[in-house]
């Protein structure tokens, strides 16, 4: 990166880089390309450099305690204004302050720029002096302090940091950043289309991959005059979109309502949540009349006769899909919004699913949407063929686990299926890669759990499970870094109230602490959370409610207010619970009505 005057030698040039001057690489390509510039670039065309086919740019905001990047502000303004998505870098000094010193100086340039505005690629670290580390234990130490201070200023925004470092200088890193996506700089030559950063200093990658990939620092760009940083994202536009845009829970982005089972409910693009369900034989739905406002009557979704368990997802393009179980045939129907926050059409068949019911939806990191459904107790999919079009055609997944098994994404964007099998043991199934194929189920452990599991991504990508054992005591598992791979192991959270009940529901709050809810024996919601993003967790508390059914589910309002739903035994009809502020005291269970709805099977 030409960052620092000290580091634009032509001698550090020299020893960080081989490649001769490189021209453009397109979008059209399956990865995304970049540029990061700082004003060593002086002010770019960036009407000129977005019509060229890149994609995404980063730009130096700060370094160190009082250098502001001249070019700042023009660059990100301007970058947005011609359609490339922008991001900020902070060029950090270890060995002379304070990682919250940096971070404070950082924010107090970029800070105003940082925002879940669908254009902005989040915070970056420039990583390049290993010269000693001021207010710190180690460079991990000094660059995992910074991150969470910037996560901490974000306010509860969505984010995936970045790290960038050389291949080489990785290796003073330990496994503890594995969080931040790393940004690896290497100019081996490679095709950057198919090749690796990972050439040299193997030893050094602790993330097992790569994010994005400095593969030259002196790139022919239109529109920047002079030689320029050339980069790659390892994946296409839309999966750069999910994964390294600032977004907010609850407000549709991707890591909310698409990376993992939503249960009977979505957001619409508009903000409003949606919900869905059967009355009778007949699929029904309502949607708020304004974001985190009142509710709709409920409204016939008629053309099968269905039972309970509606699937639901939200395409790529914000339009709402579901998925029923037509009685008359003993197949899947589906049916879609015409447009965003639109009516839907009819009901359609879909290929090859005879007796399969159970639905979960996710979409995959290229947008695809991926269905699951149980049949006879094996595990069966369907798929899009590109993202928002067709459907592949249902087929066995294999793998024997009861209804209540769940879905959700990766933070490297490869999904992942939770189930309890026959043993009463918690099995998972994910893939290889985001998008390809699959591993085969392997045993997670546990014994005689219920077969309703809860999943959730926190604030840091990372995976966490919740089960109820047939004691009644509440089971906690999560991965022990973002992007899947080792398991913590499964440890005992308690007993809510009476006991607790398989059926769980997990949100994530607007400052990014998740918190689990779970209806008891006796019916009552009883909840934990984070006490702080990532962190560890707090007791079981009282929520409230009476003779609830143990199926609960909970989406983010637009503006972040966790809200939870139940089935009322006594009079069948939907109660909810919001919080009075995002993450702040909850309101109290009131109902909603629409008595004899129902979200699975086997509620009252």
């Amino acid at each position: 990166m030409t960052k620092s005057t000290d580091l634009k030698s032509p001698f550090w040039r020299t020893l960080m880089a081989s490649a001769a001057v490189l021209g453009l690489v397109t979008t059209t390509h399956a990865r995304m390309t970049g540029i990061d510039v700082s004003s060593f670039q002086g002010a770019p065309s960036w009407s000129s450099i977005h019509s060229c086919g890149w994609g995404f740019g980063i730009a130096k905001a700060t370094e160190g305690q009082t250098v502001n990047d001249a070019d700042f502000s023009y660059n990100m303004s301007n970058g947005k204004a011609n359609g490339v998505l922008m991001g900020a870098y902070h060029f950090a000094h270890p060995e002379s302050h304070s990682p919250s010193t940096e971070s404070s100086h950082f924010w107090s340039v970029a800070g105003g720029t940082q925002l879940a505005d669908g254009k902005t690629v989040s915070p970056t670290l420039d990583f390049e002096v290993f010269s000693g580390v001021v207010g710190a234990s180690s460079y991990s130490d000094w660059a995992n302090q910074w991150f969470n201070d910037i996560l901490n200023d974000l306010g509860g925004k969505q984010s995936q940091p970045i790290l960038y470092v050389s291949a080489c200088n990785a290796a003073n890193f330990n496994n503890t950043v594995d969080a931040w996506a790393p940004w690896i700089a290497d100019y081996n030559g490679q095709d950057p289309q198919s090749g690796t950063p990972w050439s040299v200093c193997t030893s050094g990658n602790i993330w097992g991959g790569w994010t994005m990939w400095q593969y030259s620092s002196s790139g022919s760009v239109c529109g920047v005059s002079g030689s320029c940083d050339v980069d790659v994202y390892n994946g296409t536009s839309t999966q750069f979109t999910s994964q390294l845009l600032i977004s907010t829970p609850g407000s549709g982005g991707t890591t909310t309502w698409s990376s993992v089972n939503g249960g009977p409910i979505q957001m619409n693009t508009d903000g409003t949540l949606e919900i869905f369900g059967v009355q009778g034989t007949t699929a029904q739905h309502e949607h708020q009349n304004s974001p985190n406002g009142s509710w709709t009557a409920l409204s016939a979704m008629g053309g099968i006769s269905t039972i309970a368990n509606i699937g639901t997802v939200r395409n790529n393009d914000g339009r709402l899909e579901v998925f029923g179980y037509n009685t008359a045939n003993n197949t899947v129907y589906h049916q879609y919004q015409t447009a965003p926050h639109m009516g839907f059409t009819t009901w359609f068949q879909m290929g090859n699913s005879t007796g399969v019911t159970n639905y979960v939806a996710v979409t995959n990191l290229d947008g695809r949407a991926e269905v699951f459904g149980i049949k006879g107790g094996t595990v069966w999919h369907d798929y899009q063929t590109a993202a928002g079009q067709g459907w592949n055609g249902w087929g066995s997944h294999g793998g024997v686990v009861k209804a209540g098994y769940t879905v959700a994404r990766n933070g490297d964007g490869r999904l992942e299926i939770f189930g309890v099998g026959t043993d009463g043991a918690v099995w998972h199934d994910y893939q290889t890669a985001a998008g390809l194929s699959w591993n085969g189920w392997v045993s997670m452990g546990g014994a005689t759990m219920d077969g309703n599991i809860a999943a959730a991504n926190g604030a840091d990508g990372r995976l966490e499970l919740y089960a109820c054992h047939s004691d009644g005591h509440i089971w906690h598992n999560f991965q022990v870094k973002n992007g899947g791979g080792a398991w913590n192991g499964w440890g005992d959270t308690g007993v809510p109230g009476t006991a607790g009940r398989g059926g769980m529901c997990i949100g994530i709050n607007l400052d990014g602490r998740l918190e689990v809810f779970c209806s008891t024996t006796a019916g009552v919601v009883w909840h934990r959370y984070q006490n702080t993003r990532n962190g560890s967790w707090t007791p079981w508390y009282q929520l409230g409610g009476s003779a609830y059914d143990q199926h609960l589910f909970c989406a983010n309002n637009q503006n972040g207010a966790l809200q939870v739903f139940a089935i009322n035994s006594s009079d069948n009809a939907i109660w909810t619970n919001f919080q009075s502020t995002p993450g702040g005291g909850w309101n109290g269970f009131f109902s909603m009505g629409n008595a004899g709805i129902k979200f699975y099977f086997g509620q009252p």
